[in-house]
């Protein structure tokens, strides 16, 4: 192996590595923003309704206790409540959002994404409120991740709505971002998404989940430390092969 080859070595091992970091900031959730299908029907265009059981798109799954939960399409949703003056719009993200309090349901909505045991993953979601919270009781959604194997639960963050009693009528959606870490504990993990609240007021509106994978800097740093290692293996390798040869 001559020098030119072992340099070129080297910068492919690192590339390497790099595009692998890279691939850690990746979206492992399908259908993040609920786009998917899209509310086409020309009589309810605003709104399309998922009961128990049923799936949004082909990765989320309604399911859980008795009710539904429902997908609202902006600008078509405005339309909906011209006369109450309460704006449904805009969506966190693209046009459509979902809305786990129209119905007052105990339904739960989630999706299983294959993790890496032992992996730090983070949850970035976007929560808003159209409407003042039923009873004067303030909605709390619910981001969880569980083991999909024991079903225990290994991370989540309670996120509420900002209270749409300090917003105008006429004024568009406010949205919260709201985020969480966990460590996966097995190769899949099911990322499930509540109202703790069940009352049927609209003040359980999320939008843009995403989950990724985010390893710690120590944890980088000891992947590019065992990457210079193995470098600085192969480079001795070839000095002590060259110097045999050299002596022969």
């Amino acid at each position: 192996m001559t020098t030119l080859n072992a340099t070129r070595w080297t910068l492919f091992l690192f590339g390497y590595w790099g595009a692998a970091a890279n691939a850690h900031a990746q979206n492992l959730l399908q259908n993040s923003g609920f786009e998917l299908p899209v509310n086409d029907n020309p009589l309810v265009k605003n709104t399309q309704t998922y009961t128990v059981p049923s799936t949004i798109g082909a990765a989320w799954h309604v399911e859980g206790g008795s009710g539904a939960v429902n997908v609202f399409q902006c600008d078509s949703i405005k339309d909906l409540h011209k006369t109450d003056g309460l704006m449904y719009c805009p969506a966190g993200d693209g046009t459509q959002y979902l809305s786990l309090s129209t119905q007052g349901s105990k339904a739960v909505v989630w999706q299983e994404v294959p993790t890496r045991t032992g992996g730090r993953y983070l949850v970035r979601f976007k929560v808003a409120a159209a409407n003042n919270p039923a009873s004067g009781i303030t909605s709390t959604v619910l981001v969880a991740a569980t083991d999909s194997v024991t079903g225990q639960p290994i991370g989540s963050k309670p996120a509420f709505p900002i209270d749409p009693k300090r917003n105008q009528k006429g004024n568009p959606l406010t949205w919260t971002p709201a985020e969480f870490y966990f460590r996966a504990a097995a190769g899949s993990t099911r990322i499930t998404l509540s109202d703790l609240t069940h009352n049927p007021d609209d003040t359980s509106f999320i939008d843009g989940v995403t989950l990724e994978e985010k390893p710690t800097r120590f944890e980088i740093n000891k992947n590019v430390m065992f990457l210079g290692l193995v470098v600085l293996g192969f480079a001795l390798l070839y000095l002590i092969v060259r110097r045999r040869g050299v002596r022969a």
